[in-house]
């Protein structure tokens, strides 16, 4: 194997006992050195070769680079790489990152490029050390804060780290996690020179669409590892776990989350860790923790029981699911699970986690958008310190009443029935007006006669035969 030649050839008293990971960027092998007296010594050892293949040259000459610029970019990278690994060397006293004991970089011979050989202290990785095992409240903020710890010191060398993720964070003897590596093309802080291969799930969404990403793309990478260690082992709109997910699965969950839309709070999180790991995991950086000494303090005080909760002006949005006939009653009030998750009726306990997921058609969001910089992340208005455990407000039965709505809608059909009355007693009266004027119109027309037709009525027999004896 060429990567056995490699390491052989730089370190002579080693030799390759296995494969431990391959990724884009290189492979990591384990490594042993034998001793005529005492124990073997074990470390990891990682090989990276730039560029990867012959293809990634082919493409710089298609686009017109010369071979003078295409030798200048590729160098560029070496120097980025062994720099890094100076780096962590300083920080090693912090015990915060992994330990690298040594490092080479060496032209290739035959061929165009060059190989990069760091060995470090052997320790599983999160990835590895997590498989089987449920993680308490309590040990994922150990998670959090440990590796909060190394992103401080990035801070304050201006480096994003941009490989936050289980493959790169490592637990020790003493149980600390330590954080691996750093990407290993990244430029520094603002640059948005990152080379991104899509590879990475738990990367921040300005990263990989290419903007111009800061310090605050690493809180949202830990956010997304912190919230599926709560979300038993879930990633947002992940709905069988991630041993039994396809492969559509995941990349149709990950495109959901990239392109900004809003997921449920982690299932098993307590009502404060799960507001800080919302905050964290925020689609608009400015809604997320400004830095990670902020973020830290977050942690530090849900670990303590004295996060409090705090008005901002955020999208309070919290949408409820529609439950399945199973599962329409609250879950206990205590403090897990919360943010409007449905629970069997005795709490949590021992359930098929695909149970969980029947018949709910909507989904919980908590809206993480529309924050103000620096403002914490709120889902209502309910203040903690008054209320330190999520108590859901008792279901009211279909068709109930409360006194207040009772009163409102006696006042109403008060108010139309005296509507009715004064309306039905103006018609009446109304009528009689009526009626009463035209008997009156009637009496009168019978007393007041034509003048002519009186003349006649009036006429006397007598003087009908005077009237005939003058005309004779």
């Amino acid at each position: 194997m060429e990567d056995d030649r490699i390491i052989k050839a730089v370190w002579p008293d080693w030799d390759v006992e296995k494969t431990l990971d391959h990724d884009t960027w290189g492979s990591l092998f384990q490594v042993v050195k034998k001793r005529e007296h005492g124990p073997e010594k074990r470390a990891a050892v990682r090989v990276i070769s730039i560029p990867q293949n012959e293809s990634e040259v082919s493409i710089l000459r298609a686009e017109g680079l010369s071979e003078e610029n295409i030798r200048s970019y590729f160098y560029g990278m070496v120097r980025n790489i062994v720099r890094k690994y100076k780096l962590m060397q300083s920080l090693e006293a912090s015990q915060c990152f992994i330990s690298v004991e040594d490092y080479k970089a060496l032209e290739k011979r035959n061929e165009f490029g060059w190989v990069i050989a760091a060995r470090m202290t052997l320790m599983p990785s999160l990835e590895k050390y997590s498989s089987g095992k449920t993680f308490t409240e309590a040990e994922v903020l150990k998670i959090g804060l440990d590796i909060l710890s190394a992103l401080e010191l990035c801070e304050q060398k201006n480096i994003v780290h941009l490989n936050v993720d289980p493959s790169y964070i490592y637990v020790d003897r003493s149980g600390k996690y330590r954080l691996g590596e750093f990407d290993l093309t990244a430029g520094s802080e603002n640059t948005g020179a990152y080379y991104f291969n899509g590879a990475q799930n738990y990367i921040a969404p300005e990263v990989e669409r290419g903007a111009v990403y800061d310090r605050r793309a690493d809180l949202y990478s830990l956010g997304m590892i912190l919230y599926r260690l709560m979300n038993r082992k879930r990633m947002p709109f992940q709905k069988s776990a991630a041993s039994g997910a396809g492969p559509l699965e995941r990349e149709a969950a990950n495109r959901r989350r990239l392109d900004g839309e809003e997921f449920p709070a982690p299932y098993d999180a307590s009502r404060q860790m799960a507001k800080v790991i919302m905050r964290a995991c925020a689609f608009e950086p400015e809604a997320r923790f400004a830095s990670a000494s902020a973020m830290k303090q977050a942690l530090l005080d849900v670990q303590s029981g004295s996060y409090v909760d705090e008005e901002d002006d955020l999208d309070k949005t919290v949408s409820v699911r529609k439950l399945s006939p199973e599962r329409n009653t609250p879950g206990p009030a205590n403090g897990r699970g919360s943010m409007d998750h449905a629970y069997p009726v005795n709490g949590p306990g021992p359930m098929n986690i695909e149970d969980r997921w029947a018949g709910q058609d909507l989904d919980a969001t908590i809206s993480v958008r529309g924050a103000q910089p620096g403002q914490p992340y709120e889902t209502d208005a309910q203040s903690m310190a008054q209320k330190a455990m999520y108590q859901p407000e008792p279901r009211k039965a279909v068709g109930s009443f409360n006194t207040s709505r009772r009163s409102r809608i006696l006042i109403t059909i008060g108010i139309v029935l005296a509507t009715l009355l004064l309306l039905g007693g103006g018609i009446l009266i109304g009528a009689k007006l009526l009626n009463h004027t035209e008997d009156k119109a009637g009496t009168e027309a019978e007393e007041v006669k034509d003048p002519d037709d009186a003349d006649e009525d009036d006429e006397t027999p007598e003087d009908t035969e005077d009237a005939e004896g003058r005309d004779e």
